[in-house]
């Protein structure tokens, strides 16, 4: 418990490092603040989503952290009425909300985006925002980069561009803005995009961006994945038939929780022998897990590789992306889902839910 712990904190850690390494800019004092505040907030969210099994605690640890680290933000220096700071806080307690209805990922990602359209879209044309403070341009931009990280829609890169471009123009985008963007490309699976953001704008958490090369078949109405090659240079993406037996993990290298089910399930016999061929496991297409990160994984279980889910829109039939989720397929349906792995396992749970499919 206490390893499990440690190497939690030593995440965490990793990721206030980089995050608070992104705030360092030629800001004003408050500027800097607010920024080092925001860092802080994003990288226990990150921690927290991905690191724990789904429950209400999580997200009453990401309100607790909003309440602590960020209300100095919400003050303006620079002529912001304060209208669209109040807004953005509204948007970010919408996690409270969630956990409090237990919604599902898809229906967090609709909220954050019915939200998104009715508070700040409107607000995403260059002639309206060249009549807003600096702040709230930046706001538009960190709203429009949050939806993003929910919804995991391309479209919203459109409106982060916008405002990063009038940032620049009055000289007040800086490393911060050009990280967020960096990943919010990776995200989207704009590769080209991020690889050139990160020759002009260089950043240690600029991380290597593979070569992509696309080998799934277009014609065929299914579900994608992408493989890192074992030197980590290239990323090849491929169909995922779920019309055989199939079980889908949606998991993450750096998540405990997955550790100790894979760890559970190869010390199974049956469970290794049937995951090992018919099982898939996903990483969400969010930036917090890293390409090094999946490929260390790799080495140390070359039977259960982990895949990088192409776009979440390719995914309807998984509603839930917290880590981990089982899902069973058969005959391309959803036959049952298992959400988390408790201190006991759940490894009873798993030979019945393949016994559903016809594994067992």
């Amino acid at each position: 418990m206490h390893k499990t712990l440690d190497k939690s904190l030593a995440s965490l850690a990793s990721l206030l490092a980089a995050n608070i390494a992104k705030s360092t800019t030629r800001q004003t004092s408050n500027d800097g603040s607010n920024k080092f505040r925001w860092c802080v907030y994003v990288s226990v969210k990150r921690f927290v989503i991905w690191h724990f099994a789904p429950g209400a605690y999580c997200h009453y640890l990401l309100m607790l952290t909003f309440i602590i680290v960020l209300p100095a933000s919400a003050s303006t220096t620079d002529g912001s009425s304060g209208v669209i700071q109040r807004q953005f806080n509204a948007f970010e307690r919408l996690q409270n909300d969630a956990a409090r209805k237990d919604l599902s990922t898809t229906h967090e990602a609709l909220l954050y985006s019915d939200l998104y359209k009715k508070w700040f879209s409107p607000l995403q044309a260059r002639y309206k925002l060249i009549k807003l403070a600096n702040t709230d341009v930046n706001i538009l931009f960190r709203a429009a980069g949050l939806t993003l990280d929910y919804t995991y829609d391309s479209k919203y890169i459109h409106d982060m561009q916008l405002d990063l471009r009038e940032l620049e123009k009055r000289g007040r985008a800086f490393q911060p803005e050009y990280n967020e963007m960096y990943f919010a490309f990776v995200s989207a699976r704009m590769f080209s995009r991020a690889r050139s953001l990160a020759q002009s704008h260089p950043a240690p958490v600029m991380a290597y961006v593979p070569t992509f090369r696309d080998m799934s078949a277009r014609t065929r109405a299914e579900p994608t994945v992408m493989i890192l090659s074992r030197d980590g240079r290239v990323l090849v993406r491929r169909n995922v038939d779920l019309h055989t037996p199939s079980v889908i993990i949606v998991a993450s290298p750096w998540c405990h929780f997955c550790e100790k089910g894979i760890h559970d399930i190869e010390g199974d016999p049956v469970l290794w022998r049937i995951f090992r061929s018919h099982a898939t496991w996903i990483v969400p297409p969010d930036v917090s897990t890293s390409f090094d990160q999946i490929r260390q994984w790799d080495l140390k279980h070359p039977h259960e590789i982990m895949n990088l889910a192409y776009t979440l829109q390719e995914w309807p039939m998984l509603d839930r992306w917290e880590l981990p989720t089982f899902y069973f397929f058969k005959n391309g349906k959803k036959v049952r889902e298992l959400v988390g792995w408790p201190p006991k396992g759940r490894k009873n749970e798993l030979k019945a839910a393949l016994r559903q499919v016809g594994l067992i």
